[in-house]
């Protein structure tokens, strides 16, 4: 089954857009902070935001060092010759 030309473009833009959205909704996030608490609430946003990125790392790191995550052989599932 051969894949259409338009799908990576298209899967590579529609990533780059979430990305940018999601970098937007930082931007303002921080800047509303900044204007309710100054730089007290600077501090705790990004303290919130490490957290967060720690707790997800440590979620996915012991996933993955418990073998939660499966390799496929594709070649058994699809025609790969």
């Amino acid at each position: 089954m051969k894949r259409a030309p338009i799908k990576a473009p298209a899967c590579a833009i529609l990533w780059a857009l979430v990305y940018l959205i999601f970098y937007y909704e930082r931007i303002v996030l921080g800047n509303y902070f900044n204007k309710t608490s100054g730089h007290r609430g600077l501090f705790w946003y990004g303290l919130l935001t490490q957290a967060g990125a720690f707790i997800g790392a440590l979620f996915i790191f012991i996933l993955t060092s418990f073998d939660v995550f499966k390799e496929r052989d594709l070649c058994t599932n699809y025609n790969c010759h």
